[in-house]
């Protein structure tokens, strides 16, 4: 099975940019595998499975009950449970007003490129809002071989 790494923030989520294309991966035969920059457990932000949620900036409503029935059936799974800590697995980068920055910063790449490597079991990236992760791992998605899946709860669209 093709596995989809699923990148998403310790500090909550808007549930349909998660689900929207899970379901969708789910279908297309895709196994999400989930991360969070501490390895904390994701959490839906509470407003996006709220039925009468109103987006001020949108001036709407914008949790359909279809979108709030899948965020629930969703929020609490343990497919969440478990996420690949980043921290863990990324460095910080080196301070350039660290003392030995240079061989700092050659360990660093060192790493990232061995991290790239570990990226190659996945066929994708979803990413909900993160974009700094693929710039610690020095990904440019129009070059590599992964494909990134952006999804929007806007558009209800993707790049798969």
């Amino acid at each position: 099975m093709k596995k989809i790494l699923a990148i998403l923030s310790n500090f909550g989520y808007w549930g349909v940019e998660l689900t929207g294309p899970m379901v969708k991966l789910d279908q297309a035969g895709y196994e999400l595998v989930f991360a969070t920059p501490k390895g904390a457990r994701p959490i839906a932000l509470p407003p996006s499975y709220e039925e009468k949620y109103w987006d001020p900036p949108l001036g709407t409503c914008v949790n359909s009950r279809f979108d709030i029935e899948q965020v629930k059936s969703i929020k609490d799974s343990p497919k969440l449970d478990h996420p690949i800590n980043i921290s863990e697995w990324i460095p910080e980068r080196p301070y350039f007003s660290s003392q030995n920055f240079i061989r700092e910063w050659e360990k660093y790449f060192k790493i990232v490129g061995e991290r790239h490597k570990e990226l190659e079991q996945y066929a994708g990236l979803l990413r909900t809002v993160l974009m700094a992760v693929e710039a610690a791992l020095g990904l440019r998605p129009s070059r590599d071989r992964f494909r990134l899946i952006v999804w929007g709860a806007c558009t209800r669209s993707s790049t798969i």
